[in-house]
Order: C-alpha cells, then sequence, then structure tokens
C-alpha cells in the first residue's frame, strides 16, 4: 500500500514518512508510511473524531460482511466499501 500511496498521494506519503523514520526502534512501522495502526474484528463504531491521527486515515476493510458502510459526516459521504477496497482521508 506504501508504493500506491506514494504515486498517488506523494506529498501526503513524505509528510508521513518523515514522522515514521523518527520513531523509536530503528526500523520502518508495519503499516509505513503510517506511524501505527488499529486492527478492529467484527466491530461497529458510533461516529467519532480521531483526534491524534497525523494528517490522514487510512481503512482498508477486509472479510466476508455485510453493510458497514463507512460514512463521513463533514463531506455528508457514505462509503460502500468492499473487501480489499482503500480509502484514504483527511484526519
Amino acid at each position: 500500500m506504501g508504493l500506491q500511496l506514494k504515486e498517488c498521494l506523494p506529498e501526503l506519503f513524505e509528510e508521513l514518512s518523515l514522522y515514521a523514520s523518527v520513531l523509536p526502534g530503528q526500523s520502518a512501522p508495519a503499516a509505513y508510511p503510517f506511524g501505527g495502526f488499529v486492527l478492529n474484528l467484527n466491530v461497529a463504531t458510533r461516529a467519532h473524531r480521531d483526534g491524534k491521527d497525523l494528517l490522514a486515515c487510512l481503512v482498508i476493510p477486509i472479510g466476508q460482511f455485510m453493510g458497514g458502510d463507512l460514512g463521513l459526516v463533514e463531506p455528508g459521504l457514505l462509503l460502500r466499501l468492499r473487501s480489499g477496497d482503500a480509502v484514504v482521508f483527511p484526519s
């Protein structure tokens, strides 16, 4: 995913990778260029805002499921994602 992000959103990739490059541990994080990731299993969340995200969020649904659309309140979007789709949006 990192290479695709670099091709599609090069400025975002560069800013995120600068942050990821100074994290402790001397190696790239598993979700590079993002500094970290959250894996949610069989979960539905209430509307919320992740206040400590840096610049952008990446969502990739994986598995077999029905429903579970991604709602973005401020732009008024409801995204019907399929397994393996990826969406990046500003935090």
